[in-house]
């Protein structure tokens, strides 16, 4: 398919240029949010700071790798703040600087540079800050050399995409990735390119003839294209568009973008940082506050074979899961604060108390879901037990906990030393795995009582067409005497194809969850 030309934004690819500047200067991580608050790139320093591969970063949920505020997370203005970056040793406050980009399409991408001190940050306008600021001064008193930028997407099929399930990422990255080397070899001397979404490309070019700018973007698109064309996985299933806009010198001395304005916002930027996160801290205290207040439980029934098994998966009811997601987009997370990941527990050993009390037959038993993240931090060790340790026996052997939140790669002997932490103040102990890997899973030391799998369009379309990966699955787990369990298929057809042809235990009952309580 041919390559399209048109005009690419202007303040995109000025911002884009400014972007790289500061790149040159800064030896910071750096990670890329595009609309759908999706990680589109990560540079190694801050992949490898936060303990995960460039790989597996992207595509993730920006908020899993940092915790930042709405207003950050939505700015429409160059802004420097304070991040949460999330590793696998614990969460750490770093300094920040988030610059938006604007997309043709309206949205805007967040380029985040992310800076760890070595001790915590002082209130005041920190060294890291006033270098970045000092380089956006730099490059807005100067100007970038008069050239013309290109933008170039390397663009799925949706039809494509919705056949090949799953694996339409894999294949999409390693296109990206190809894309990524053939632009390199086609520039000059001081031209650059930058990825910054899952499908695009700004090339700076050192041309001030535009229509050479669009010709050259639309040669390479073109040998992209045709590159592609001799892959099995990719031929015919992707466009290549291209397009070159102008990319002008910056007026010197404009107070729009440099001059009184810049100083007298950078005279009275640390007042407004410490403003800012004592407001965030209070709204945050506030939001927890009232969630424990009014959360309610809406269990969901747990169903063998179409009827009522006697377990119920504890969830929150409307209102408090909207109001948790609130809170997860300002950054709250069960490691960083316990007492939310808690709160399913919570409610939960209230309800069993009150149905022990009562005499109208046994009380259920209850599957509550506890954060792997919040149990590997000591904090969150710590307040568990102080809400377990009192628990009599009679309650105690009507909790199952349930261990949420494995990725692949999660270590099995942490998640065995975990389970056999949990083990003293519950029935059993289960565990929710990503997919259907149960790598995690150390069957012997662990001895979970089930696995949850989460029924997904993609699993859905992965299991119609070749199931044997869940039937090898529930044999590794019945072998162990473990359950498997299914949480989200509601259609009837997939539940009976599920307990018949696949050897599913349990099924947990999404269309008709137990009435709220308070």
């Amino acid at each position: 398919m041919p390559a399209g030309t048109g005009r690419g934004d202007r303040g995109s690819q000025t911002l884009a240029a400014a972007f790289s500047a500061v790149v040159r200067h800064v030896d910071d991580g750096i990670v890329i949010v595009d609309d759908d608050d999706r990680i589109a790139s990560i540079n190694r320093f801050l992949a490898r700071a936060a303990g995960v591969a460039e790989s597996e970063a992207v595509g993730r949920r920006a908020s899993s790798l940092i915790g930042w505020t709405e207003a950050d997370a939505t700015t429409a203005k160059p802004l420097t703040t304070s991040v949460v970056l999330r590793t696998d040793q614990g969460d750490r406050r770093c300094a920040a600087v988030v610059l938006p980009v604007e997309r043709e399409n309206g949205g805007r991408l967040r380029i985040v540079i992310v800076h760890e001190p070595a001790e915590p940050a002082p209130a005041a306008l920190s060294d890291f800050e006033r270098r970045v600021l000092d380089i956006l001064r730099r490059q807005r008193a100067t100007g970038p050399a008069a050239g013309t930028s290109g933008h170039i997407e390397v663009i799925m099929i949706d039809a494509v995409k919705q056949h090949m399930g799953p694996r339409w990422r894999t294949v999409s990255e390693r296109v990206m990735g190809v894309a990524a080397t053939m632009i390199e070899q086609r520039l000059a001397l001081g031209e650059a390119c930058t990825r910054i979404a899952d499908t695009s490309f700004i090339v700076a070019f050192a041309t001030r003839d535009l229509d050479e700018a669009a010709r050259r973007a639309e040669a390479i698109a073109a040998d992209i294209l045709t590159h592609l064309l001799g892959d099995s996985e990719a031929a015919g299933n992707f466009v290549v568009n291209a397009s070159a806009a102008p990319l002008d010198e910056w007026p010197v001395g404009d107070p729009s973008v440099g001059g009184g304005t810049l100083r007298h916002a950078e005279a009275g930027l640390d007042l407004r940082i410490a403003a800012s996160r004592d407001s965030y801290r209070e709204r945050v205290a506030r939001g927890i506050a009232a969630l424990i207040r009014d959360a309610g439980l809406s269990c969901r029934v747990v169903l063998r074979q179409g009827r009522a098994s006697g377990l119920l998966l504890a969830e929150l009811d409307a209102a408090s899961l909207a109001a948790e997601a609130g809170l997860r987009q300002a950054g709250v997370f069960p490691r960083t604060h316990p007492e939310v990941g808690l709160l399913r527990l919570t409610l939960s050993i209230d309800r069993l108390y009150r149905a022990l009390d009562e005499i109208h037959g046994p009380p259920p038993v209850m599957v509550v879901p506890l954060s792997f993240a919040m149990l590997s931090d000591r904090h969150g060790v710590e307040q568990f037990l102080a809400l377990a340790r009192p628990l009599p026996p009679a309650l105690r052997r009507q909790l199952i906990l349930m261990v949420t939140g494995l990725a692949r790669d999660t270590p099995r002997s942490r998640l065995t030393d975990i389970a056999q932490r949990l083990a003293p103040f519950c029935r059993r102990v289960s565990a929710a795995i990503d997919g259907l890997d149960d790598a995690p899973i150390d069957y012997p030391d662990f001895r979970p009582t089930g696995l949850l799998v989460q029924w997904t369009p993609d699993l859905a379309q992965e299991i119609r067409q070749n199931g044997d990966r869940l039937r090898r699955l529930s044999a590794r787990a019945h072998r162990h005497n473990c359950l498997i369990v299914v949480q989200g298929a509601a259609d009837a057809l997939d539940r009976k194809r599920l307990e018949a042809e696949f050897a599913v235990d349990l099924i947990v009952d999404e269309a008709a969850p137990e009435k709220p309580t308070e």
